[in-house]
């Protein structure tokens, strides 16, 4: 059975695969996305999708293995080396 968040939930832990401390560095990327874009909601996730918002944990299994991380949604002014250190924390 899956215990935590849902939506800083890495790939792997969702799939109740082997997860190690890359797991820890997914969930912290997501809050430290959703703090830049300053929306704490579903709507500042980094793979929320407006059309297809993700419903359960199936629904957002779905969205993280179908799609990349969101950078473009990040303020204009993030530093380059941030987006950087973001797309690194956030890939599958």
């Amino acid at each position: 059975a899956l215990v935590g968040t849902v939506l800083y939930m890495a790939p792997e832990v969702l799939e109740e695969e082997r997860y190690d401390a890359g797991s820890d560095v997914w969930a912290l990327g997501c809050v430290f996305f959703q703090a830049l874009v300053g929306d704490f909601g579903a709507t500042g996730w980094p793979f929320y999708n407006a059309a297809k918002p993700p419903r359960g944990m199936g629904g957002v299994a779905a969205c993280v293995a179908t799609r990349e991380a969101a950078l473009d949604r990040l303020p204009a002014d993030t530093p380059p080396a941030v987006v950087v250190l973001l797309g690194a924390m956030l890939c599958k």
